[in-house]
Protein backbone atom coordinates (compact mmCIF):
# COMPACT_ATOMS: atom_id res chain seq x y z
CA UNK A 1 0.00 0.00 0.00
CA UNK A 2 1.17 3.37 -0.63
CA UNK A 3 2.19 5.57 1.91
CA UNK A 4 1.84 9.34 0.63
CA UNK A 5 2.70 11.19 3.75
CA UNK A 6 5.86 9.38 4.85
CA UNK A 7 6.65 9.31 0.78
CA UNK A 8 7.17 13.73 1.63
CA UNK A 9 9.44 13.38 3.97
CA UNK A 10 12.85 12.03 1.90
CA UNK A 11 12.32 15.37 -0.83
CA UNK A 12 11.17 18.25 1.89
CA UNK A 13 9.54 19.28 -1.87
CA UNK A 14 9.25 23.60 -2.17
CA UNK A 15 8.53 27.13 -4.13
CA UNK A 16 10.85 28.32 -5.49
CA UNK A 17 11.83 31.19 -2.40
CA UNK A 18 14.94 32.72 -1.19
CA UNK A 19 15.02 31.33 2.27
CA UNK A 20 17.31 32.74 4.80
CA UNK A 21 20.25 31.10 6.08
CA UNK A 22 21.70 30.98 9.37
CA UNK A 23 24.73 34.31 9.13
CA UNK A 24 26.54 32.31 11.93
CA UNK A 25 27.30 29.66 9.38
CA UNK A 26 28.04 31.90 6.32
CA UNK A 27 31.58 32.56 7.56
CA UNK A 28 32.08 28.54 5.04
CA UNK A 29 33.67 29.68 1.77
CA UNK A 30 30.85 29.44 -1.16
CA UNK A 31 33.23 27.17 -3.65
CA UNK A 32 32.66 24.85 -6.34
CA UNK A 33 33.81 21.95 -4.01
CA UNK A 34 31.65 22.99 -2.30
CA UNK A 35 28.83 22.76 -4.72
CA UNK A 36 30.05 19.63 -5.76
CA UNK A 37 30.01 17.96 -2.81
CA UNK A 38 26.01 19.47 -1.62
CA UNK A 39 25.29 18.03 -5.53
CA UNK A 40 27.19 14.42 -4.47
CA UNK A 41 25.07 14.79 -0.94
CA UNK A 42 21.62 14.99 -2.23
CA UNK A 43 21.84 12.89 -5.52
CA UNK A 44 23.03 10.29 -3.22
CA UNK A 45 20.43 10.91 -0.55
CA UNK A 46 17.50 10.69 -3.47
CA UNK A 47 18.97 7.66 -5.15
CA UNK A 48 18.72 5.66 -1.79
CA UNK A 49 15.18 7.40 -1.15
CA UNK A 50 14.36 6.18 -4.75
CA UNK A 51 15.24 2.76 -4.28
CA UNK A 52 13.05 2.56 -0.49
CA UNK A 53 10.28 3.51 -2.64
CA UNK A 54 10.74 0.77 -5.39
CA UNK A 55 11.12 -1.78 -2.96
CA UNK A 56 8.02 -0.68 -1.95
CA UNK A 57 6.35 -1.44 -4.83
CA UNK A 58 6.15 2.45 -5.73
CA UNK A 59 7.00 3.82 -8.73
CA UNK A 60 9.20 7.22 -9.01
CA UNK A 61 8.75 9.53 -12.32
CA UNK A 62 11.41 12.48 -11.96
CA UNK A 63 10.93 15.90 -14.03
CA UNK A 64 14.63 17.34 -14.20
CA UNK A 65 17.96 17.04 -12.37
CA UNK A 66 19.54 17.97 -9.18
CA UNK A 67 21.17 21.25 -9.53
CA UNK A 68 23.70 23.05 -7.33
CA UNK A 69 24.51 27.15 -7.79
CA UNK A 70 26.64 29.45 -5.88
CA UNK A 71 24.71 31.90 -4.08
CA UNK A 72 25.37 35.17 -2.05
CA UNK A 73 26.70 33.76 1.31
CA UNK A 74 24.65 30.24 0.38
CA UNK A 75 24.27 27.10 -2.02
CA UNK A 76 21.24 27.25 -3.66
CA UNK A 77 20.23 23.75 -4.55
CA UNK A 78 17.24 22.75 -7.42
CA UNK A 79 15.60 18.91 -6.86
CA UNK A 80 13.28 17.27 -9.45
CA UNK A 81 9.58 17.34 -9.33
CA UNK A 82 8.33 13.62 -8.32
CA UNK A 83 5.05 11.46 -9.36
CA UNK A 84 4.53 8.75 -7.27
CA UNK A 85 2.21 6.32 -7.84
CA UNK A 86 1.52 2.79 -6.64
CA UNK A 87 -0.58 -0.01 -9.07
CA UNK A 88 -1.23 -1.60 -6.14
CA UNK A 89 -3.32 1.06 -4.25
CA UNK A 90 -4.15 3.10 -7.47
CA UNK A 91 -2.83 6.52 -5.39
CA UNK A 92 -0.45 9.15 -7.18
CA UNK A 93 1.31 11.47 -5.49
CA UNK A 94 2.58 14.69 -7.42
CA UNK A 95 4.90 17.42 -6.03
CA UNK A 96 6.96 20.13 -7.25
CA UNK A 97 10.31 21.07 -7.31
CA UNK A 98 12.38 21.21 -4.63
CA UNK A 99 14.68 24.06 -3.65
CA UNK A 100 17.34 24.56 -0.98
CA UNK A 101 19.15 27.23 0.45
CA UNK A 102 22.22 25.59 2.35
CA UNK A 103 25.62 26.24 3.98
CA UNK A 104 28.44 24.11 4.87
CA UNK A 105 27.95 23.60 8.84
CA UNK A 106 30.64 23.85 10.97
CA UNK A 107 30.89 19.97 11.69
CA UNK A 108 32.27 17.93 8.97
CA UNK A 109 29.65 16.22 7.33
CA UNK A 110 26.42 18.62 8.40
CA UNK A 111 24.78 21.40 6.37
CA UNK A 112 22.71 24.05 7.85
CA UNK A 113 19.77 24.16 5.40
CA UNK A 114 16.67 26.37 5.14
CA UNK A 115 13.73 24.51 3.26
CA UNK A 116 9.47 24.31 2.88
CA UNK A 117 7.02 22.47 1.01
CA UNK A 118 5.06 22.49 -2.29
CA UNK A 119 1.88 24.30 -2.59
CA UNK A 120 -0.31 22.75 -3.58
CA UNK A 121 0.62 19.13 -3.21
CA UNK A 122 -1.58 16.59 -5.21
CA UNK A 123 -2.71 13.12 -5.10
CA UNK A 124 -5.01 11.13 -7.17
CA UNK A 125 -6.82 8.18 -5.26
CA UNK A 126 -8.38 5.10 -6.84
CA UNK A 127 -11.46 6.31 -8.09
CA UNK A 128 -9.98 9.44 -10.06
CA UNK A 129 -10.56 12.17 -7.07
CA UNK A 130 -7.99 14.97 -6.93
CA UNK A 131 -6.96 15.77 -3.30
CA UNK A 132 -5.25 18.59 -2.89
CA UNK A 133 -2.98 19.90 0.26
CA UNK A 134 -2.41 23.06 0.53
CA UNK A 135 0.07 25.29 2.85
CA UNK A 136 -0.98 28.86 4.15
CA UNK A 137 2.88 29.70 5.52
CA UNK A 138 5.78 28.06 6.75
CA UNK A 139 9.07 28.38 7.67
CA UNK A 140 11.73 25.29 8.64
CA UNK A 141 15.22 25.24 8.65
CA UNK A 142 17.59 22.74 10.32
CA UNK A 143 21.07 21.09 10.43
CA UNK A 144 21.31 18.59 8.23
CA UNK A 145 23.74 14.91 9.02
CA UNK A 146 25.11 13.35 6.05
CA UNK A 147 25.55 9.60 7.26
CA UNK A 148 22.20 9.58 9.19
CA UNK A 149 20.44 10.62 5.75
CA UNK A 150 18.52 13.05 8.59
CA UNK A 151 18.37 16.44 10.47
CA UNK A 152 20.09 16.59 13.76
CA UNK A 153 18.29 20.23 14.47
CA UNK A 154 15.18 20.57 13.07
CA UNK A 155 12.91 23.98 13.68
CA UNK A 156 9.65 23.95 11.42
CA UNK A 157 6.20 25.67 11.84
CA UNK A 158 3.58 25.32 8.88
CA UNK A 159 0.36 27.15 9.12
CA UNK A 160 -2.93 26.89 7.34
CA UNK A 161 -2.82 23.23 6.38
CA UNK A 162 -5.90 22.64 4.02
CA UNK A 163 -6.59 18.85 2.52
CA UNK A 164 -9.39 18.70 0.56
CA UNK A 165 -10.71 16.52 -2.42
CA UNK A 166 -12.53 16.86 -5.35
CA UNK A 167 -16.46 15.26 -4.67
CA UNK A 168 -16.21 18.02 -1.89
CA UNK A 169 -16.58 14.44 0.57
CA UNK A 170 -13.73 15.23 2.80
CA UNK A 171 -11.42 18.13 4.12
CA UNK A 172 -9.01 18.48 6.86
CA UNK A 173 -7.47 21.77 8.55
CA UNK A 174 -4.82 21.88 10.54
CA UNK A 175 -4.30 25.68 11.58
CA UNK A 176 -0.70 24.91 13.11
CA UNK A 177 1.99 22.14 13.05
CA UNK A 178 5.15 22.96 14.78
CA UNK A 179 7.69 20.56 14.86
CA UNK A 180 11.08 20.76 17.04
CA UNK A 181 14.19 18.18 16.53
CA UNK A 182 17.55 18.49 18.65
CA UNK A 183 19.53 15.92 19.14
CA UNK A 184 23.17 16.26 20.34
CA UNK A 185 26.70 14.24 19.90
CA UNK A 186 27.49 13.59 24.24
CA UNK A 187 30.27 12.01 23.07
CA UNK A 188 31.90 10.37 19.90
CA UNK A 189 28.95 8.57 17.65
CA UNK A 190 26.62 8.75 20.78
CA UNK A 191 24.08 11.18 20.02
CA UNK A 192 21.20 12.14 22.20
CA UNK A 193 18.06 14.18 22.29
CA UNK A 194 14.58 14.97 21.84
CA UNK A 195 12.37 15.03 18.87
CA UNK A 196 8.53 16.95 19.22
CA UNK A 197 5.71 17.75 16.91
CA UNK A 198 2.54 19.57 17.60
CA UNK A 199 -0.61 20.19 15.91
CA UNK A 200 -2.86 22.49 17.08
CA UNK A 201 -6.77 22.72 15.90
CA UNK A 202 -7.10 19.93 13.56
CA UNK A 203 -10.91 19.75 12.36
CA UNK A 204 -11.97 16.44 10.10
CA UNK A 205 -15.00 16.24 7.78
CA UNK A 206 -15.59 13.59 5.96
CA UNK A 207 -19.63 12.57 3.92
CA UNK A 208 -19.18 9.21 3.20
CA UNK A 209 -22.21 9.49 0.16
CA UNK A 210 -23.50 12.92 -1.74
CA UNK A 211 -26.22 14.23 0.22
CA UNK A 212 -25.66 12.54 3.50
CA UNK A 213 -24.51 14.33 6.75
CA UNK A 214 -20.92 14.27 7.72
CA UNK A 215 -18.62 12.96 10.23
CA UNK A 216 -16.77 15.61 11.93
CA UNK A 217 -13.95 15.33 14.40
CA UNK A 218 -12.16 17.87 16.30
CA UNK A 219 -9.35 18.18 18.32
CA UNK A 220 -7.48 21.12 20.35
CA UNK A 221 -4.01 19.47 20.35
CA UNK A 222 -2.04 16.66 19.55
CA UNK A 223 1.57 16.48 20.61
CA UNK A 224 4.13 13.82 20.07
CA UNK A 225 7.34 13.74 22.01
CA UNK A 226 10.24 11.50 21.51
CA UNK A 227 13.44 10.67 23.35
CA UNK A 228 16.27 9.03 21.58
CA UNK A 229 19.84 8.03 23.79
CA UNK A 230 23.46 7.68 22.53
CA UNK A 231 22.41 7.08 19.30
CA UNK A 232 24.97 5.93 16.87
CA UNK A 233 24.98 6.78 13.20
CA UNK A 234 27.96 5.09 12.20
CA UNK A 235 25.70 1.43 13.61
CA UNK A 236 22.36 3.12 11.91
CA UNK A 237 24.31 3.51 8.63
CA UNK A 238 25.84 0.20 8.91
CA UNK A 239 22.41 -1.62 9.15
CA UNK A 240 20.59 0.52 6.94
CA UNK A 241 23.18 -0.59 4.41
CA UNK A 242 22.89 -4.38 5.33
CA UNK A 243 18.83 -4.13 5.02
CA UNK A 244 19.27 -2.60 1.32
CA UNK A 245 21.46 -5.27 0.26
CA UNK A 246 18.61 -7.59 1.45
CA UNK A 247 15.84 -5.80 -0.54
CA UNK A 248 18.40 -5.80 -3.62
CA UNK A 249 18.56 -9.54 -3.17
CA UNK A 250 14.80 -9.42 -2.92
CA UNK A 251 13.77 -7.80 -5.98
CA UNK A 252 16.53 -9.82 -8.02
CA UNK A 253 13.88 -12.61 -8.46
CA UNK A 254 10.33 -10.90 -7.84
CA UNK A 255 8.92 -14.31 -9.10
CA UNK A 256 10.24 -16.12 -6.21
CA UNK A 257 8.67 -16.20 -2.62
CA UNK A 258 10.43 -14.82 -0.13
CA UNK A 259 12.59 -17.70 1.48
CA UNK A 260 12.76 -18.54 5.35
CA UNK A 261 16.48 -17.72 4.75
CA UNK A 262 15.42 -14.50 3.97
CA UNK A 263 13.29 -13.68 6.54
CA UNK A 264 15.98 -14.76 9.05
CA UNK A 265 18.52 -12.77 7.86
CA UNK A 266 15.87 -9.75 7.82
CA UNK A 267 14.51 -10.78 11.36
CA UNK A 268 18.17 -11.20 12.37
CA UNK A 269 19.49 -7.87 11.56
CA UNK A 270 16.48 -5.69 12.76
CA UNK A 271 17.21 -7.58 16.12
CA UNK A 272 21.02 -6.36 15.58
CA UNK A 273 19.66 -3.12 14.86
CA UNK A 274 17.78 -2.82 18.59
CA UNK A 275 20.65 -3.74 20.32
CA UNK A 276 23.50 -2.24 19.11
CA UNK A 277 22.34 1.16 17.59
CA UNK A 278 20.79 3.04 20.64
CA UNK A 279 20.71 2.88 24.37
CA UNK A 280 17.11 3.30 24.66
CA UNK A 281 13.98 5.45 23.24
CA UNK A 282 11.23 6.82 24.61
CA UNK A 283 7.89 8.85 23.83
CA UNK A 284 4.52 9.86 24.64
CA UNK A 285 1.45 10.73 22.33
CA UNK A 286 -0.93 13.52 24.33
CA UNK A 287 -4.35 14.20 22.79
CA UNK A 288 -6.28 17.39 24.30
CA UNK A 289 -9.92 18.65 23.52
CA UNK A 290 -11.18 15.69 21.60
CA UNK A 291 -15.22 15.73 20.13
CA UNK A 292 -16.45 13.27 17.19
CA UNK A 293 -19.93 13.32 16.37
CA UNK A 294 -21.20 10.62 13.86
CA UNK A 295 -24.54 11.36 12.31
CA UNK A 296 -27.87 9.34 12.03
CA UNK A 297 -27.78 6.34 9.75
CA UNK A 298 -30.86 4.26 8.94
CA UNK A 299 -31.91 3.28 12.63
CA UNK A 300 -28.99 4.12 14.16
CA UNK A 301 -29.19 7.42 15.75
CA UNK A 302 -26.74 10.23 15.63
CA UNK A 303 -23.86 9.84 18.59
CA UNK A 304 -21.17 12.26 19.43
CA UNK A 305 -18.16 11.33 21.77
CA UNK A 306 -15.71 13.77 23.92
CA UNK A 307 -12.64 13.07 25.45
CA UNK A 308 -10.63 15.94 27.34
CA UNK A 309 -7.20 14.07 28.07
CA UNK A 310 -5.97 11.16 26.78
CA UNK A 311 -1.82 10.23 26.94
CA UNK A 312 -0.06 6.86 25.70
CA UNK A 313 3.59 6.58 26.10
CA UNK A 314 6.80 4.13 26.34
CA UNK A 315 9.87 4.00 27.53
CA UNK A 316 12.78 1.47 26.95
CA UNK A 317 16.28 1.20 27.55
CA UNK A 318 19.22 -1.21 28.25
CA UNK A 319 19.66 -1.59 24.88
CA UNK A 320 23.31 -1.69 23.89
CA UNK A 321 24.15 -2.36 28.39
CA UNK A 322 22.05 -5.34 27.51
CA UNK A 323 20.03 -3.49 30.81
CA UNK A 324 16.51 -3.83 28.89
Amino acid sequence: MMKPLSTLRPFLATLILALPVNPAAAAAPIDDAGAARLKTVLEDLLAGQQEGLKAQGISVKTDGPVTVEKASGYYKASLPAYVLSSAESGLSLTFGRVAINATAAEAPGQWNMAIALPTPIRMKTPDQTDVTLSIGAQNTSGVWHEALRNFVKLNSRLEGVQVADSAKRFTLSIPSIAALHDLNEKAPDQWSGTADILFKGLSLSATPQQGAQPFTLQVDEIGIKSMVQDLSIKAMSHYREQLETLVTNAQANPNQSVSPAHTEATMKLLADLFRNAWEGFSGTLAVRGVSAQTPAAGQEPARSVRLGEGHFGMDMGGFRSGKV
